[in-house]
């Protein structure tokens, strides 16, 4: 069904599953070690002083960024999903006015059939458009909730970084009043 929306934008092989694995990516990037020598991020003692805060510091930002670059992945299929969905949406209407038309035409005047019984023909005739439509709806349903995790994930990342910068910033303020 995927590679039937890539007519609309863009290939969709894959694309799935490559949100699927932005979303683990991010929450390995906020709640993991994602390969950081130093481990999971953590609340750093002040004791550790300024050069703590600003290991940490450094260890936060280079996660953000890559957070920042899955959220931008993220928003853009998620634009390129909404599009296929309109698109596959108005396909599955042209193809139901169009089936209604034909069967319409096939129909005499003396064969008498109930407004159900073409609604169902057109119905069927359409199935392949209306079920296009519906995994281009399913897509967009999954990029939304992709985009809304990894937004959550940015921002609690940028949190952690102005609550580092603001205690380092307190630190330095304390330094300078002892000297």
């Amino acid at each position: 069904m995927v590679s039937e929306l890539a007519k609309y934008d863009i290939p969709y092989n894959d694309m799935e599953q490559s949100m699927i694995d932005w979303v683990t990516e991010s929450l390995e990037l906020r709640h993991g070690v994602a390969g950081d020598p130093g481990g999971k991020l953590t609340v750093v003692d002040p004791r550790a002083g300024i050069e703590g805060m600003m290991a940490m510091l450094t260890r936060v930002r280079r996660r953000a960024d890559r957070v920042d670059e899955l959220l931008a992945k993220a928003t853009m299929a998620r634009g390129r999903f909404r599009r296929a969905r309109d698109e596959a949406s108005f396909s599955a209407e042209i193809a139901y006015d169009q089936a209604t038309s034909t069967n319409k035409a096939h129909r005499g005047f003396d064969d008498f059939s109930t407004k159900e019984e073409r609604n169902a023909d057109a119905s069927l005739s359409s199935l392949n458009e209306k079920r296009a439509a519906h995994e281009a709806k399913r897509l967009v349903s999954g990029a939304e909730e992709a985009c809304a995790v990894i937004g959550q994930i940015h921002w609690q990342l940028d949190a952690f970084r102005k609550d580092l910068r603001s205690t380092i910033h307190a630190l330095q303020f304390e330094s300078n009043l002892e000297n």
